[in-house]
C-alpha cells in the first residue's frame, strides 16, 4: 500500500474536484439537448462518487495503518 501524506492527499482531492468541475461548467453550456446534458451531468456525479469513494477507502486504510504502527510502536516501548 503506497503512503501518502495527508498534505498530497488534499492537493489530489482538490485536483480532481477542480476538474469535475470545469468538466460540469463545459457540459452546462455546451451546446447540446437538456436531456442530453442531464445524462452526462448524472455520469459525471456517478462518477466523482465512485472516485470519492476509492480515496475515502485509501485514506481509511492509510490510517488504520498508521494506528497499527502506532499501536505496535507503544506496546513494544
Amino acid at each position: 500500500m503506497k503512503m501518502m501524506s495527508s498534505g498530497c492527499a488534499i492537493g489530489t482531492m482538490a485536483f480532481v474536484s477542480g476538474i469535475t468541475l470545469g468538466i460540469a461548467a463545459g457540459l452546462l453550456w455546451a451546446p447540446q439537448s437538456g436531456k442530453r446534458t442531464r445524462e452526462d451531468l448524472q455520469d459525471l456525479a456517478s462518477d466523482t462518487f465512485d472516485q470519492a469513494e476509492d480515496w475515502l477507502d485509501n485514506t481509511k486504510e492509510t490510517v488504520d495503518d498508521f494506528v497499527k504502527r502506532g499501536k505496535a510502536a507503544v506496546m513494544g516501548a
